[in-house]
This record gives structure tokens, sequence and C-alpha cells, in this order.
């Protein structure tokens, strides 16, 4: 699973901080904001740590940054589910950084 998964967004560690910006642009409507936005920034502000100042391209490196945003979708995920009021334009707007980083990241690889 792990050899499979560096090969998908889902080993990606700038696909997870994208989603971390996003899941920061639909937390202030959520319910459980005061939960999702720390685990949020924390896990973000860790891989963008490395993305400044890499000491190795390992995925050990950057276990909080997949871990912290997965829990933190996690939650937002069951807010939604349980239908948290969240505006059409945030949804979209949440959405775009991990859809744009897809894009360009399929790209490089297909090229």
């Amino acid at each position: 699973m792990a050899g499979w998964s560096i090969h998908s967004p889902l080993g990606w560690p700038i696909w997870w901080m994208a989603l971390a910006l996003g899941l920061l642009a639909l937390s202030p409507e959520l319910p459980s904001r005061r939960v999702v936005i720390p685990i949020t920034l924390s896990a973000l502000l860790y891989g963008l740590g490395y993305l400044l100042f890499s000491v190795s391209s390992e995925l050990r490196y950057h276990l909080w940054t997949i871990t912290g945003t997965a829990i933190a979708a996690v939650i937002a995920g069951a807010d939604l589910a349980a239908g948290a009021p969240v505006s059409r334009p945030r949804l979209i707007l949440s959405a775009q950084p991990a859809l744009v980083v897809l894009a360009l990241c399929t790209l490089w690889r297909l090229t």
C-alpha cells in the first residue's frame, strides 16, 4: 500500500498541504472549527517548514502533515455529513487548492 500511495495524491505531501489550505478556507463555517483549525494549521505549518528547508524528501518527514490533515478532513467531513450550513461558494473555494495541485502534479508526472 505504501509503495502504491507514493504514486498517487495520497503520497504527495504537497497535495496534503493544498488540502489543508482548503480545509482552512472551509473551517470558519464548521461547528468543529475550534478543533479543525489548530490541527490543520499545525499540519500545514509543519509541512511548509520542509517545503522551504527540506532535509530530505522521504515520506517519513511528512507524516504529521499527512496525518494531521487527514484527521482534520475526517472531522470536517463529519460536520458536512451532519448537515453543517456551509455555503456553496465556500465549498468550491475550499476544493480549489487540492484540485489545482492534483492537476499540476499529474501533468508533471505525465511529461
